[in-house]
């Protein structure tokens, strides 16, 4: 009888624990009933969002599928886990949103929220800079900003250059065989981002297992089963997780890369060097010491893909003090963002020309023209500005697979 009584006592606490459970997770349902818009069916656990977890369709397409869901609205809703989201469909409410009124809405929806009785929280992802808010996220943009500009990017060109010239040569080594073209540009991807991030020289055509591109590859692998748990933490105990201090980055990933800026710092420091880079860069930064350069502009204008305003020239006079940990997770969220996405676009421009002999042999004679103009030499900065068609099929392809197919505030 006493084993009994504690059976039910143990299957009764475990009832009202799903019950509890189920509660929470369904509390908020109604939320879009107040509104006049349509909504997403809502799921516990999964909010709107089961296909996408479960991994049955693919980013771009859930996002597609839900647009032409709804044809004629404006906005309609959805939950992401638990999280009700407004998702806007119309242009015109999309550009009052993100250029008339961006001052009112600046603020990206934190992946992660550190708890704010814990300023100084040591998870990495706090402190990249999409993740930050109001009036810090202004003051580390504003000092960001010019590590961006056109004449930055001239001083990273030739490094970019190396990179592109040990990508035709692998290719020339290839004698014919079959080639897995987006395996090839993310170990090109890897091999810039190692050089212009971090001032480490790689070929990963040669070395196909450095420790860059492993890192590189589970950085970008938010399938593993460990991220998508401490993710899935993330959006339903917020609070929970940040107390833990759980953080996206393996520690693994966090340890490699700080020890890694650090020697880089240390190094420069010790023998006086300078290489155009990122750390190089994010060093004058976090001291305040970044300026825009009057002949920025003049560099970039009418180039589609590196647009600068005005107003980002306008430095204010309370530049932030960047920590080490700060610059070192800017590196992480450049090396997370550039890894797969750029290899993903030139993978669709690569199938886009395939599909379009036309164009493909239109850009073919761009290129040989440039090439033929620079005489044999390695391609120019200003020559890569002048490939008008070039930027064309990149700005196209870009409307038609964007790696990013949505963005938030």
């Amino acid at each position: 009888f006493f084993k009994m009584e504690m059976y039910l006592v143990y299957v009764g606490g475990i009832v009202s624990l799903l019950m509890v459970l189920y509660a929470y997770l369904t509390y908020n349902n109604d939320f879009f009933k107040k509104y006049p818009i349509p909504c997403l069916p809502v799921e516990p656990l999964f909010g709107s969002c089961r296909r996408l977890v479960l991994k049955q369709i693919s980013f771009n397409d859930f996002v597609r599928s839900n647009y032409d869901r709804f044809q004629g609205a404006k906005i309609f809703g959805l939950f992401e886990v638990l999280t009700p989201m407004f998702v806007i469909r119309d242009p015109e409410l999309i550009k009052q949103i993100t250029v008339k009124d961006f001052d009112h809405f600046i603020n990206h929806r934190p992946l992660i929220k550190a708890d704010s009785s814990m300023p100084n929280s040591s998870v990495m992802f706090t402190k990249v800079l999409f993740n930050l808010n109001d009036q810090r996220w202004r003051n580390v943009r504003t000092t960001l900003s010019p590590t961006f500009t056109g004449s930055k990017m001239r001083q990273m060109f030739a490094m970019i250059v190396e990179c592109s010239e040990n990508m035709v040569q692998a290719l020339a080594t290839a004698n014919g065989q079959e080639c897995e073209m987006k395996d090839l540009f993310v170990r090109f991807t890897n091999d810039i981002i190692a050089s212009c991030a971090f001032g480490v020289r790689i070929n990963s055509f040669r070395d196909k297992e450095n420790v860059f591109f492993r890192y590189g590859k589970d950085l970008t692998d938010f399938g593993r089963l460990k991220v998508f748990l401490k993710m899935m933490g993330y959006q339903m105990f917020p609070k929970l997780m940040a107390r833990l201090e759980i953080d996206i980055f393996d520690r693994k990933h966090i340890q490699f890369f700080t020890e890694l800026f650090r020697q880089s710092v240390r190094e420069r420091e010790q023998h006086g060097l300078v290489r155009p880079d990122m750390i190089h860069l994010l060093t004058q930064a976090g001291k305040g010491k970044l300026r825009y350069q009057p002949t920025d502009r003049a560099e970039v204008e009418g180039f589609a893909t590196v647009r600068e305003s005005n107003e980002e020239k306008i430095m204010p006079e309370n530049m932030v003090k960047l920590s080490e940990s700060e610059m070192v997770a800017q590196c992480l969220i450049f090396f997370l963002a550039g890894f797969d996405t750029i290899a993903t676009l030139m993978s669709f421009i690569v199938y886009e020309i395939t599909l379009a002999p036309e164009i493909q042999q239109r850009l073919y004679e761009e290129i040989q023209q440039v090439s033929e103009s620079l005489g044999g030499g390695s391609l120019t900065y200003d020559a890569l500005q002048g490939m008008r068609y070039l930027d064309m099929v990149v700005s196209e392809t870009l409307r038609k697979w964007p790696p990013a197919p949505s963005t938030d505030r």
